[in-house]
């Protein structure tokens, strides 16, 4: 009698790999704009506005996976450097001329992308009396044997010791060296806000975008624990005091604004690519704009004015 069962099994073999290569491919398994899986770092200070970025992208695009390791300014660089899987960068500033020749050496091409208008935020305890700073007196209070201010009893604190935040303040008020007396570290944008809640003789220093969205219950809680100080530049024409909102950001008064960017190092449109062109959509401002900093292309609404009376 033949023997049939060898045949079975390679008829069987066959229709297997039949079926294997007729399964639909996950989106997930081939990049494209809007599917695959991408990591970021992303400066602290920069968290909230950033993680409603990606949750949006994420939620429009079900393929899409977005790791956003939250960081300092500085880490966020050397990890550009030092790993193939970050994509891209969130921070405060444009490359600097050694960045720039190190992409050079990886022949590597990078791309920048200033999508934000943010600010540094001076906040203080509800109890303090005064509400408002010259950036002389900033000045005077991060100096070493500074002369004395309104505010000379209080402790400045940052969010970190490689803080962007305090990066920028030195480089705006030329101050290389911080007094070690008057001037603490801690771990977060969140515990800044959190310590001056709790200690009157503080003033504490943010991104501002951690206190800017008041539809937020968590900054709602934020700003009922802080009181935010108004700022004013004594060299400047306008004198006035003003606090970083959005028409201060907007007309260019507040003095401690600064502006956001993504440093993007991929080589080929990707996901990466994709996030970025989302966040420079009108999509992506909007929640910029929401998040109570000034977008970079400001989210524009059409009317359509008809002539002639009503009927």
């Amino acid at each position: 009698m033949t023997s049939y069962r060898p045949l079975t099994i390679i008829l069987g073999y066959i229709l297997a790999m039949w079926m294997f290569a007729c399964t639909p491919t996950s989106p997930q398994q081939t990049e494209t704009a809007v599917s695959g899986r991408i990591s970021i770092c992303v400066d602290e200070s920069f968290k909230p506005i950033m993680k409603a970025q990606s949750e949006t992208f994420m939620g429009l695009y079900e393929y899409a996976s977005i790791k956003s390791i939250y960081t300092t300014e500085a880490e966020a660089m050397r990890q550009m450097f030092a790993s193939d899987s970050i994509r891209f960068a969130v921070i405060s500033r444009d490359l600097l001329p050694a960045e720039k020749q190190q992409f050079e050496k990886m022949k590597i091409v990078p791309r920048v992308f200033k999508f934000a208008i943010d600010a540094v935020a001076l906040i203080t305890h509800p109890n303090n009396k005064d509400s408002t700073l010259t950036l002389e007196e900033l000045k005077e209070m991060m100096k070493p044997s500074g002369s004395p201010t309104r505010f000379r009893d209080c402790q400045l604190i940052f969010d970190n010791n490689s803080s962007s935040n305090l990066t920028h303040l030195q480089r705006l008020l030329g101050v290389p060296e911080l007094d070690p007396k008057k001037v603490f570290a801690l771990k977060s944008n969140e515990e800044v806000l959190d310590y001056v809640s709790k200690h009157e003789n503080t003033v504490g220093v943010i991104g501002v975008c951690w206190i800017s969205d008041l539809d937020s219950p968590k900054v709602q809680k934020f700003r009922q624990n802080v009181k935010v100080i108004g700022v004013a530049d004594s060299k400047a024409k306008d004198k006035s005091y003003v606090w970083p909102y959005q028409a201060y950001l907007m007309d260019g008064t507040y003095p401690l604004k600064r502006e956001v960017y993504i440093l993007s190092r991929e080589a080929r449109s990707g996901l990466g690519s994709g996030f970025m062109s989302f966040i420079g959509s009108e999509k992506g401002q909007r929640i910029v704009l929401k998040s109570g900093l000034l977008p970079v292309t400001m989210p524009t609404r059409m009317v359509e004015v008809k002539s002639g009376m009503p009927q």
